[in-house]
């Protein structure tokens, strides 16, 4: 039987911001705070084996196993709930991300099971995946639309081979990739809708492990690396860094989007071990786990790494990994209901902060709201912030949408950073209260918690920008650009099945945003937006059109 494993990444879409400036003013130490903490055992919501792991918020996670166990979190893993799932399958992997109705959930399982709820695991239908007689390692998502799942199937003969299923549509439908010269796949990880990479083996004992890529969303794989063990988990924190872990002593590192893949120097104690996944916190710090209480630790952005001395010598075998959005909180699962916690070290901050509350009118539900704050460097130059998140009871109403850099962001002298907020409440009449927590590499105001507060009603005028009528799906969307490769007169063509507001924006590979093409509320139809290519650096660019939670993504190539 092979180690299997799951990550989690979401995309967090906002809608028109209202704008509120307070400076943050930090005095810079020459004290690092890169990945300082420790590890905590947790009471287990099941005694099953957890296999899956996946945060929407640093307060709400879902977690699933053997035996169907399924369990959700409010208070960052500290107590669990557990959830009613329709199947009697053993869980590989979940996947959740906030939805207009509660948290869409999918859970992956043995057989090619997989169930999807859009409350929050309060009911659950299948999802039909084309699979014959097989099995589900893992599961992937990069927002409500685009998801992956990995596994392999046994054709007639008993042979296995590995498959890729995926959906861009938020689970509409689903398309079957079958790979030759494969038995299996592990693990996915996608820097953008379009490219990703998928880990596993070239046969049943696992001895040979493979890395595929893709360009086009999963429709077709080319190999780029064979590996000495079958790989189990693959992590990008950004576009151009990949690692790659599992069986043997596989540890793999690329720093050029995949292309070349080398060993990673590890302790001499585990050049053979079992890794079973691989995950990072920010940018900075990344941690690897396995079996006979492996726990590897990285500071600096995986060139070198020491077992974490925090993690316990008698711990279970750990499964799988998951870092919450924004940084700041990694849970690792397990056998036995096993469940770890790293938080990242904390500095109670001081009067110096500005800790104002972060205020939101009124707002009825299917409405949303975007506040901004404004970090600024105070003239000190080498300022870093290794993550920004939000915590606490309410922290499901509240999303962070900017900024969407990778960690750690380094600051220059005088230079600001720019953090906004959503409040999207999901309960009627009740007032909602999280905090934004802001780490950083200052000794006297490494952390900082900003109360954000909002109340919500079920019905009257609200201050939001979204219909209160309910989300549409992202396939409502059409969304065209011609002529390709783009050039000065190139034009994006949206299609809106009704009125409403809409905003078009031209992203990279790692999802920034480079470019606002529209921001306005617009009838029903198809609108065309002119996009100016001639000041673009040559490259692969996605056009992200988002209409009432619905997003539609069409990659665009600029070449000169």
């Amino acid at each position: 039987m092979s180690i299997h494993q799951i990550n989690i990444r979401e995309t967090i879409m906002s809608r028109a911001s209202i704008h509120i400036t307070a400076a943050l003013l930090f005095l810079l130490v020459p004290a690092l705070m890169r990945g300082q903490g420790k590890w905590e055992r947790l009471a287990p919501g099941a005694t099953d084996n957890y296999k899956g792991v996946c945060a929407v918020t640093a307060a709400r996670w879902y977690a699933v196993g053997d035996n169907a166990a399924a369990a959700v979190s409010n208070d960052s893993g500290r107590t669990w709930q557990s959830l009613t799932v329709p199947t009697s399958s053993g869980f590989w992997g979940v996947y959740a991300t906030a939805g207009a109705h509660g948290d869409i959930v999918y859970a992956a399982g043995d057989d090619g099971t997989l169930l999807k709820s859009v409350d929050g695991g309060a009911h659950w239908a299948t999802q039909d995946l084309h699979y014959g007689s097989g099995f589900t390692f893992g599961i992937f998502g990069y927002d409500s639309s685009n998801c992956w799942i990995t596994g392999g199937e046994f054709d007639t003969s008993g042979t296995s081979t590995g498959v890729i299923v995926a959906t861009h549509d938020g689970g509409a439908h689903w398309n079957k990739v079958t790979v030759a010269g494969t038995y299996s796949f592990d693990k996915c990880w996608f820097t953008s809708p379009m490219v990703g990479y998928a880990g596993g083996s070239a046969d049943p004992s696992f001895a040979t492990g493979v890395i595929y890529r893709t360009t086009d969303g999963g429709a077709t794989w080319g190999k780029v690396q064979n590996a000495g063990g079958g790989v189990n988990s693959i992590d990008c924190p950004d576009a151009s860094h990949c690692f790659a872990v599992g069986f043997n002593g596989v540890a793999l590192r690329s720093d050029n989007a995949g292309q070349t893949w080398s060993m990673l120097p590890l302790p001499a104690a585990y050049t053979s071990a079992i890794f079973t996944h691989i995950t990072f916190m920010n940018r900075a710090t990344a941690f690897m786990c396995g079996p006979q209480s492996v726990m590897l630790a990285s500071t600096d952005s995986g060139a070198t790494w020491q077992r974490d001395a925090s993690f316990p010598q008698n711990a279970p075998t750990l499964w799988t990994m998951a870092t919450a959005p924004g940084g700041g909180i990694v849970l690792a699962v397990g056998d036995a209901g096993a469940i770890y916690r790293f938080r990242a070290k904390q500095v109670k901050p001081t009067a110096a902060a500005d800790t104002s509350v972060i205020g939101f009118d009124s707002v009825r539900l299917g409405e949303s709201v975007t506040r901004t704050r404004t970090l600024a460097a105070a003239n000190a130059a080498g300022l870093r912030v290794d993550s920004i998140y939000i915590d606490g009871s309410d922290a499901h109403d509240f999303a962070l949408v900017a900024p969407t850099s990778s960690y750690p962001i380094a600051l220059a002298g005088s230079q600001n950073l720019e953090m906004s907020v959503r409040f999207q409440p999901t309960a009627a009449n009740q007032d909602e209260n999280a905090d934004l927590v802001i780490v950083t590499n200052d000794a006297d105001h490494g952390t900082v918690r900003i109360p954000m507060e909002g109340f919500s009603k079920a019905a009257g005028a609200g201050v939001g920008h979204e219909p209160a009528g309910g989300a549409s799906p992202a396939a409502s969307i059409t969304l065209a650009a011609h002529p390709l490769p783009a050039v000065a007169e190139t034009m994006v063509d949206v299609g809106l099945p009704s009125g409403g507001p809409l905003v078009v924006e031209l992203c990279d590979v790692r999802g920034a945003v480079v470019r606002m093409l529209l921001d306005a509320t617009l009838q029903e139809g198809t609108h065309r937006i002119p996009l100016d290519a001639a000041s673009l650096p040559s490259g692969t660019y996605y056009c992200r059109a988002r209409f009432r939670g619905g997003v539609a993504v069409h990659e665009i190539v600029v070449m000169h």
